[in-house]
């Protein structure tokens, strides 16, 4: 990945365990964790249905 992007690998390292370390509290402020948690259940839910679908319009 540091080679794709030119960036040094110690970079991509730190960037790396600053994720690691912070990820938690950096996404949760604002409740973005739980806005991006609902919105997955959400799409979850809406492929489940077009599953469904699509294996009814298949099974004609």
């Amino acid at each position: 990945m540091a080679k794709a992007y030119q960036v040094h690998p110690n970079t991509v390292n730190n960037w790396k365990q600053t994720l690691l370390d912070k990820g938690p509290e950096i996404f949760n402020q604002n409740g973005t964790v739980a806005e991006y948690q609902q919105r997955i259940a959400g799409l979850e839910q809406l492929l489940g249905k077009k599953e469904v679908e699509f294996a009814l319009l298949n099974s004609k």
